[in-house]
């Protein structure tokens, strides 16, 4: 019995050191397999390069958006015209993208076009009425003379023969009535003038919101942070008197101003300039005079080609700017 019980414990001793044994192989196995990540240091600066298959975000970013009445245009289907490359660094009044204005463009005309009619639907409209309170106004005092008349004959029929006498007075009456008659008319006339001026008012205005609805929009196109930047460098004067106290003054002027713009080649008659001027011309309903910089005018610039000036000319009036 005693040796059963030695043999059994031999068997247990034997089958842990065995386990021991295995494990102790694996694991020294294992850390042989391990080989750490060796990299030679070289001096200079530290890089890390991040590989993502999302989007990446800087700490400090600004989402740019469209326009947000941009689907008042009736335009679904925008298209990039111009792109800043991915990673460039910009600042502050730099230009970061361009929207096609094609589309955009052919609705202003549609809604000019719309407004230009409007508009002489009004005139007709004030011109109609005119006409027709004047007629009224005539019939009044016509009908006035005529009473007056028709009074002088009743007060002189006194003395005459009864029938002659109610005759005076029939015609009397019947001039009376008329005057009433003539008087009700024009104020039912009055009314319908002013009815008509309403109706085609709002029809007009409904136009015209739509025109600004639009160049607002396309003035929007132009994705860029708003800065007189460049003006600062080319005009120092903008120190003293800065382009937004300049608008503000232009938006209260008795007269619409003209904006008299110097055309440098390279420097501000780039599409995005055009969209900036005619921003701010229309935010003031100001003219825009093109000066093409004549030779020798400023030694360290260069004028625009007559295409680009062109090119600026037809950006502006699609805009809605008068050029």
């Amino acid at each position: 019995m005693k040796r059963l019980i030695r043999r059994r414990w031999f068997q247990v001793i034997a089958v842990a050191v065995l386990v021991l044994a295995s494990a102790s192989y694996l694991i020294a196995r294992d850390v042989k397999g391990e080989t750490g990540l060796v990299a030679k240091v070289k001096k200079g600066d530290f890089k890390v390069t991040v590989t993502s298959s999302g989007e990446l975000r800087a700490p400090k970013f600004v989402q740019i958006t469209l326009p947000p009445n941009s689907q008042q245009a009736e335009s679904f289907q925008l298209k990039i015209q111009s792109l800043v490359p991915e990673g460039t660094v910009v600042k502050e009044g730099d230009v970061v993208a361009e929207i096609d204005r094609t589309t955009v463009a052919q609705k202003l005309a549609d809604f000019q076009l719309a407004m230009t009619k409007a508009d002489a639907v009004y005139e007709q409209a004030m011109l109609d009425s005119t006409l027709n309170l004047s007629k009224a106004r005539e019939d009044i005092h016509t009908g006035e003379l005529d009473l007056e008349g028709k009074n002088l004959a009743k007060e002189g029929s006194k003395f005459e023969a009864p029938s002659i006498k109610r005759q005076a007075e029939i015609d009397y009456e019947r001039s009376e009535r008329a005057l009433a008659q003539s008087k009700m008319d024009y104020k039912t006339k009055t009314e319908q003038a002013k009815a008509k001026m309403r109706e085609v008012g709002t029809d007009l205005d409904r136009q015209k919101n739509k025109v600004k609805v639009i160049q607002d929009i396309m003035g929007g196109f132009t994705i860029h942070a708003p800065s007189d930047e460049l003006r600062r460098e080319l005009m120092p004067v903008n120190i003293k008197y800065p382009l937004a106290d300049v608008i503000a003054q232009a938006k209260v002027f008795d007269r619409r101003v003209t904006f008299e713009y110097v055309m440098l080649g390279d420097v501000n008659d780039a599409p995005e300039h055009a969209s900036q001027l005619a921003a701010l011309a229309r935010s003031c309903r100001a003219f825009v005079n093109l000066i093409p910089l004549h030779e020798g005018g400023a030694l360290e610039f260069k004028g625009s080609p007559p295409e680009r000036i062109s090119s600026f000319a037809r950006a502006l009036r699609a805009a809605g700017v008068e050029v």
